[in-house]
């Protein structure tokens, strides 16, 4: 998929997958959690690190201790929280 970049870390020598997503898009929904489950199902997930600003991360609905709300999990799916959710 164009979405996906995949390359080696020079320095630790680590694949990297980079989603490219467009905020609150099902299609960027559905790729950032069917990255992170396949390679969660073949143990190759080491981890996931979300790249967004406060602002968007705080629209999520998950607080500083992980704890989140039900509107927000309901209402305002997107693919920062699949990844969140997923991994």
């Amino acid at each position: 998929a164009p979405q996906l970049i995949t390359f080696r870390e020079p320095q630790t020598n680590v694949t990297v997958i980079l989603v490219g997503a467009m905020h609150y898009n099902p299609a960027s929904i559905k790729l950032a959690r069917e990255t992170v489950d396949n390679l969660g199902s073949k143990e190759q997930l080491g981890s996931v690190i979300i790249e967004s600003c406060d602002i968007r991360w705080n629209d999520t609905g998950v607080d500083e201790n992980g704890l989140e709300a039900k509107f927000a999990k309901n209402f305002l799916t997107n693919e920062m929280r699949a990844a969140h959710d997923t991994s």
